[in-house]
């Protein structure tokens, strides 16, 4: 009876889990992704107001390629960079994309594809993004992410 009462439980849970893996609507769906979008194009535009409003201070991010991890400031700088560097973006897609949301903490997947302009000719990146955003104070910020080459 105590297995039976146990395994009851644990179903419970998990059917609770999944059940709030779902709890984003459309509307809010949409606003996360558009926020999603918002911090691509704030990195790869240099809009620092924009990352800063994003990003807190202790995010924590990995970039394809790179040894190194970044916190805000960092993000911040290597935006600055690439701005710098004369590089602009000229296209931005995900392909693929799959939303985890769980109260307000929010995982989205993506397949991502950018194309860059700059003094080294014209180049496309891609690979797989993880991204993380948590609601705070009705809006969402981005405290992470992942990127990689899919390779």
């Amino acid at each position: 009876m105590a297995m039976r009462t146990g395994m009851a439980l644990a179903g419970a849970c998990l059917a609770a889990v999944a059940a709030a893996a779902g709890d984003l609507g459309e509307r809010e769906k949409a606003e996360l992704l558009a926020v999603r979008d918002s911090a691509w194009y704030a990195w790869f535009g240099n809009d620092q107001a924009k990352l800063t409003e994003l990003l807190p201070a202790d995010a924590v991010t990995i970039s394809a390629g790179e040894a190194a991890w970044r916190d805000r400031a960092g993000v911040l700088r290597a935006a600055a960079d690439f701005a710098a560097k004369g590089s602009r973006m000229t296209r931005l897609a995900f392909p693929r994309t799959e939303v985890q949301a769980y109260g307000d903490t929010a995982c989205v997947y993506s397949l991502y594809e950018v194309d860059l302009e700059g003094p080294s000719g014209k180049r496309t990146l891609s690979g797989r993004a993880t991204e993380i955003f948590v609601r705070q104070d009705g809006r969402w910020i981005h405290p992470g992410w992942h990127l990689d080459s899919g390779q």
